[in-house]
């Protein structure tokens, strides 16, 4: 049985045209890579593929990827109490990012309040994982209640 592959350079376009930027399921580090081309071998990897070539001829991101970002804003929103990621990154002061892991890092707004975080970097976030996160320990409700 012949089995399909496809160059990666065009798999990556593929993945930019149907906008699936952070799925695992497409990540080029868990697909069968080699010689510079993507190998589809399993029935998963082969139905994974068809979905994003159909995507693509749709104009549209593949269900997996709706399905995984609906997920994620329904996680972000119950760790943040209805912030949305736009406002986070509005008022966070001397945002940054993201970096190659998806985190942003920025003035902590609650420490912000009391005088604190001059450097900038305490303050954390990923909206893909749901973190919002302070490394002087101030809570998440201390840091959505100070965004509020």
């Amino acid at each position: 049985m012949k089995v399909p592959k496809m160059v990666v350079a065009d798999y990556l376009k593929l993945l930019r045209n149907t906008k699936v930027t952070a799925s695992k399921e497409h990540a080029l580090v868990n697909q069968d890579v080699r010689d510079g081309f993507v190998y589809f071998r399993t029935s998963g990897a082969i139905l994974a593929f068809k979905n994003l070539l159909r995507a693509s001829e749709l104009g549209t991101q593949p269900e997996t990827e709706v399905y995984r970002q609906k997920t994620i804003d329904y996680e972000w929103d119950k760790e943040t109490d209805g912030l949305t990621v736009g406002l986070v990154l509005e008022r966070i002061e001397n945002i940054r990012g993201p970096d190659g892991s998806g985190y942003y890092t920025g003035r902590c707004p609650s420490c912000a309040k009391r005088g604190k975080d001059s450097d900038s970097n305490h303050f954390r976030f990923n909206p893909e994982q749901s973190v919002i996160y302070c490394f002087s320990q101030c809570s998440r409700f201390d840091i959505v209640g100070a965004l509020k």
